[in-house]
């Protein structure tokens, strides 16, 4: 008769949960669905090709080296910047009709760790701090997962790749890989920090939706379809509803529960959320980016199968050695930046090295989230190019037509705010001078009918909601010119 003792109870016991946490931990972490991935790569390569694209009008203005009216902001030494030095503007057009192909392979998964090593060099360079013209939001998030994604098997499913093994080759529905827990930090950090960010007025008193709707150039035609509806009653509501959900929702997506059945639900809402988003207000790609990251997160339930037979297999402290360096990159900048813990960071000194400086700048690596963040902007700019010719008609040399004057609701391309933004920074009087004197050149050089006078300014609406006093109002700043 065999005795079992207490002892021998409780470290069974102990045995059991302990391989249950481990089990549900590894399912949830490190086992992906590889048709997600698929969709993902699917996804951020579409986002990769509008990310380029949106960049054409700016080939000539702002990536054509010392040919280009408007200079980089600052010394790009330290960057991943092929775009940096005396290159001329084809090498510019070259550059991206190279990011447009690589992006087309990368989409359909043909050779497709080097087409996403090139996309991403590609777009690092365009991306460069030194050109001051951003996309939005979702141009960083773009870079990072990008990044993240060289370790993950984005081509086993649904790709050229794949088409092209032999038949017989079974192709599999789940893989191990230590990034995967990596890309769920990062997308974790990018709510997270989002939240955090958001401390200004509009989202303290609950006036953001309403705010964000009285926008003209970021509301879309769904979002003035409701805007009569949304009063400041539902304004607050929404607005903190939003924000607790930002804060709570992602968290989820780390929780080792039910082997990857809520992180799936979980995802799925936070599409609903982007979809939203996305529908009632212009927000560029980040939607998109934000739905294509969530993708990876959608797959089917990790089986008890698979994860016994991979739960106790071998990883050596050395394979583990990248997971450990991309997710001190993915929270320590994160923490660096965060207005909550920056100054806690600083006295620490953690996150200021020169190491994780120097790789930062490298990448282009940042965490400072800001989505209509601390508060909700209360005005919109708009660059305006105001021509007189010799015959005395008033023109836009820039974009064509007469020059816009009055409220404004869409921009001639979508680049434009970000163009006008870059000559309001540091220097921007120097290169709305050149950007002016570039215009006439080239206008004079393609119509009879010269410019006599140019001028180049900023068009300021100052928006103001139905309940507020005060009327909304224009100011204007002119840049260049007489």
């Amino acid at each position: 008769m065999t005795v079992v003792t207490e002892q021998q109870m409780s470290a069974e016991r102990a045995d059991h949960y302990g391989g249950r946490l481990k089990s549900a931990v590894f399912s949830v972490w490190f086992i992906a669905d590889l048709r997600a991935l698929a969709a993902m790569r699917i996804g951020l390569g579409l986002c990769a090709l509008y990310d380029l694209l949106a960049r054409l009008p700016l080939i000539s203005i702002v990536y054509g080296g010392h040919s280009s009216p408007i200079r980089p902001i600052d010394d790009a030494a330290g960057t991943l910047n092929l775009l940096w030095g005396g290159h001329s503007e084809w090498f510019a057009w070259l550059l991206l009709l190279l990011g447009l192909l690589a992006a087309g392979l990368f989409t359909v998964g043909r050779w497709t760790r080097y087409a996403q090593g090139a996309l991403l060099l590609v777009l690092l360079s365009f991306h460069a701090p030194c050109f001051g013209v951003t996309l939005s939001g979702g141009s960083t998030v773009l870079r990072q997962v990008l990044f993240i994604a060289l370790f993950l098997p984005l081509a086993e499913r649904w790709s050229w790749d794949r088409r092209r093994l032999d038949d017989a080759v079974d192709d599999p529905l789940w893989a191990v890989s230590w990034a995967y827990l990596a890309l769920s930090v990062q997308a974790v950090i990018i709510y997270l920090n989002t939240a955090f960010n958001k401390d200004g007025p509009s989202w303290s008193q609950g006036t953001s939706l309403i705010d964000v709707l009285t926008l003209e150039t970021r509301v879309t035609w769904f979002g003035r379809l409701i805007r009569p509806y949304i009063d400041v009653d539902l304004s607050v509501v929404l607005t903190h509803g939003a924000l607790v959900f930002e804060l709570v929702a992602p968290i989820f997506l780390l929780l080792p529960l039910a082997h990857g059945r809520l992180r799936r639900w979980v995802a799925v809402a936070l599409i609903g959320f982007h979809l939203s988003i996305w529908l009632m207000i212009d927000v560029a790609h980040f939607s998109p980016v934000m739905i294509a990251v969530l993708l990876a997160f959608i797959g089917s339930p990790v089986t008890k199968e698979t994860t016994r037979r991979h739960v106790d297999s071998v990883v050596s402290w050395w394979r583990l050695a990248p997971m450990f360096v991309l997710l001190w990159f993915c929270i320590v900048p994160a923490l660096r930046s965060n207005g909550v813990t920056t100054s806690t960071m600083r006295e620490m000194g953690v996150g200021h090295d020169p190491v994780t400086n120097s790789i930062s700048a490298l990448l282009s690596w940042e965490q400072d989230w800001a989505m209509f963040s601390p508060s909700v902007p209360r005005f919109e700019s708009l660059l305006v190019v105001r021509g007189r010719t010799a015959s005395g008609t008033v023109v836009d040399p820039f974009v064509g037509g007469r020059p816009h004057e009055g409220v404004f609701r869409q921009y001639p391309f979508t680049m434009h705010e970000s163009l006008g933004n870059r000559l309001l920074a540091q220097g921007g009087e120097e290169s709305a001078e050149r950007f002016r004197a570039w215009l006439t050149k080239r206008w004079n050089a393609d119509h009879s009918d010269a410019l006599m006078s140019t001028e180049v300014v900023i068009l300021k609406q100052i928006i103001r909601r139905p309940d507020e006093e005060k009327a909304s109002h224009f100011i204007e700043r002119r840049l260049a010119g007489p």
